[in-house]
């Protein structure tokens, strides 16, 4: 195939994995990273390029969910503050590592997100409380924020899914909240992982901006999709596409 035919591909692949990521506010670097070192496109680029099309989406999908004040608030100020030092530090971080080991830790990082995000559906219902946090729960989730966001920075690739398991063993029940949030703080970061990106020179344009647009397009009609559904349908989304994303990775 010619490259610009594989930029199609890829662009239909993300206005398509973005219609339900919009849904999980995580997911797209999952899939369109594996995709495109399949492509051969390197790997630092290809998380550069993934960091484009995902600040894009989150973008367009964030607007959404603020718009409809459907996300998780409280302490927010200091996710964002401590996510966004991560991010900085983790973006960096990347373009000192061999790309043979950036495509280790990913696969790696992968199949942890699948693992986990099976452990947490599996025992979900016996970690059902009143949603009220105390000090020291409150101090795990902003202090993860800064390790969530060096993993932004460096892959990405279902961050979200972590974030998501975190906050769901503290907060049950509520999905679509969480997800407003993590979209929401995706949109931040990842503008700051682009931003460092380009001052390395690491983002192929040619590749990134059509990627970028088809995301948006699928991002837009998700999130709507999302917020009319609801919480359950979220809830599978999240796991059955952490699976799927996996199985393209490994098979």
């Amino acid at each position: 195939m010619t490259e610009i035919e594989l930029i199609g591909i890829a662009t239909a692949v993300a206005g398509g994995i973005c219609f339900f990521t919009a849904m999980t506010g995580t997911g797209s670097g999952l899939v369109l990273v594996p995709l495109l070192i399949a492509f051969g496109v390197p790997p630092v680029s290809a998380i550069a390029i993934h960091k484009l099309e995902a600040s894009v989406w989150t973008t367009v999908s964030a607007f959404q969910f603020w718009k409809k004040r459907e996300f998780y608030s409280r302490d927010f100020p200091w996710f964002l503050i401590f996510g966004a030092i991560g991010t900085f530090l983790g973006t960096r971080m990347i373009h000192f590592v061999p790309d043979e080991t950036v495509k280790n830790i990913l696969g790696i990082a992968i199949l942890a997100v699948v693992g986990w995000m099976i452990f947490w559906e599996k025992f979900r219902k016996n970690l059902e409380k009143s949603g009220k946090l105390a000090g020291w729960e409150r101090g795990i989730l902003i202090f993860s924020m800064l390790i969530f966001g060096l993993y932004e920075g460096t892959f990405g690739s279902g961050n979200g899914y972590f974030i998501t398991a975190l906050f769901l063993t503290f907060l049950p029940n509520r999905e679509l909240k969480i997800v407003g949030m993590i979209t929401i703080l995706a949109a931040f970061w990842n503008w700051i992982a682009v931003g460092v990106h380009v001052s390395f020179g690491s983002i192929l344009w040619n590749w990134g901006v059509p990627i970028a647009t088809g995301s948006a397009i699928g991002a837009y009609f998700g999130a709507k999709f999302a917020l009319k559904k609801g919480r359950e349908l979220v809830r599978r989304v999240i796991l059955i596409s952490a699976v799927i994303a996996a199985g393209i990775l490994y098979f």
